[in-house]
Parts: structure tokens; sequence; C-alpha cells
């Protein structure tokens, strides 16, 4: 201790400055800079803050790919290319589709190598992340919304579609939000198109080996793993918003 205390006043003398009185200049300085801090942006403010710069870019890409869908399937169920297990085999793909749109704004800050500068800058990284997952979801409902509406106007029953569109949706979705936080962006990026693809495809195999069977299925274990998959998205969210490894985090 005395030993310190001789190497700061020696310091000081060399330096011609008074040690004790610059260091609590130094504290004083920090503790005004902290209590002047800007306060902490909250959710809500982050949100129409992202409406502006993220939002619209997320749903536009949505919107076009719910377009594209929209238009063949109109087109080819008006000139009869369409019978009722080839329109489930088409919500299938349109159901890994829907997922697969959410997959170019994910992780870019690490993919453009901008990482470092979205940390520290005043928006929180995990807020970017659910803010983006939020826009994600909203554009998500109103695509299966749109097709199954759709479908439905061809006399498509409400079972048909749940287990033709929302089931692999929801098992794709899951996958990937399960990926996404827990791996590295060059992993994510090859193996997300596996986890879009492979659901649907099961599904379709599926149809069509034991098409009477699966769509006999009782309602009530549709509904258990539809909430199943429910619970995995949202403890996915959670611990996006809880762990602390941002590394693989980032959006």
């Amino acid at each position: 201790m005395r030993n310190r205390i001789y190497q700061n006043n020696a310091f000081a003398i060399e330096q011609d400055i008074p040690y004790a009185s610059h260091m609590q200049e130094t504290i004083r300085l920090a503790q005004d800079r902290f209590q002047n801090r800007r306060p902490t942006l909250s959710f809500g403010r982050l949100i129409m803050k992202q409406l502006k710069f993220l939002a619209w870019k997320i749903w536009m890409v949505q919107g076009m790919t719910l377009a594209v869908l929209c238009c063949l399937f109109i087109h080819t169920f008006e000139v009869r290319y369409w019978s009722s297990t080839a329109l489930s085999k088409f919500l299938c793909c349109c159901s890994g589709i829907i997922v697969f749109c959410a997959v170019p704004v994910s992780k870019r800050a690490k993919r453009y190598h901008m990482a470092e500068l979205e940390q520290s800058t005043l928006y929180s990284v995990k807020g970017c992340l659910l803010s983006q997952l939020l826009f994600i979801g909203i554009g998500d409902l109103g695509m299966l919304s749109i097709l199954a509406v759709t479908a439905r106007s061809y006399d498509l029953t409400h079972k048909v579609i749940f287990l033709s569109l929302v089931i692999p949706f929801l098992t794709s979705a899951s996958a990937c939000l399960m990926l996404w936080i827990r791996s590295t962006p060059q992993f994510f990026e090859r193996a997300v198109i596996l986890f879009c693809i492979l659901p649907p495809l099961l599904t379709i195999l599926v149809i069509e080996k034991y098409e009477t069977a699966f769509f006999d299925i009782e309602s009530i274990y549709q509904y258990l793993y539809a909430a199943l998959c429910v619970g995995i998205l949202f403890y996915g969210c959670r611990n996006l918003y809880t762990r602390n490894n941002t590394e693989n985090m980032l959006p």
C-alpha cells in the first residue's frame, strides 16, 4: 500500500499533476456522465422506429411472395390442374416458402460485418431481435390467413388446410427458430434451407402414402401438436431475450 502511494505521488510530481484531486475530478465527471446519460429506449419506441426502417422490407418480401403464390394457385386451379390431393401438397410447399421468406433478413448484421456497430448503438440487440421476430410473425400470420381463405373458397375443408398448411409451417418455424438461436450465421444459412424443405416434404410423402389416415387424425392430436410447436416458439423467443451470449443471437 505504501509503495502504491509512493508510486502515485512520484508520478504526480514528475508530471506536475496533483494526483488525488485529479482522481476526484475524474470520478466526479464519470458520475455526472452516468447520471446525464440518455434514457434507455423502450421496446414500444423501438417498435415504432423499426417500423420505418425494417418492417416494410420484411412485409414487402412476404407480400411479393404471397402474390406469386396466389397467382399460381388461382391460375392453375381455374384451368383445372388441381385435385384435392394436389392442392393439399401445394399448401405444404407454401408453408415452407412462408418460413423461408424470413431468411434473407436473418442475421444480416453478422453477414455484413456490422454486428459490432449495432452493439454500440442506443438500440438493444435483444430488442432488435424481438422486434424483427414480431414483424416476421405478423407477416407470416397474414400470409397463412390469406392462403387459408383462398383455399377454403375452393371447398377445401378446415382440417385439410390445417394439416397441410399450418402444421408444416409451425414445424419448420419452430425448427428454424431453435437453429437461429443456437448456431452461427454461417451454419444457419446452410442448414435453414433443409429445415424449410424437410417438414413440408415429409408431409407430402405422408399424404401420398396415407392420405385417408392422415386427414382422419383426431382434431385433439392436431391441436396438441400445434400447441407444442407454439410452446417451442415461445421458449425460443424467451431464450433470445434472457440468454447472455449475444454472439450467435445477433440479427
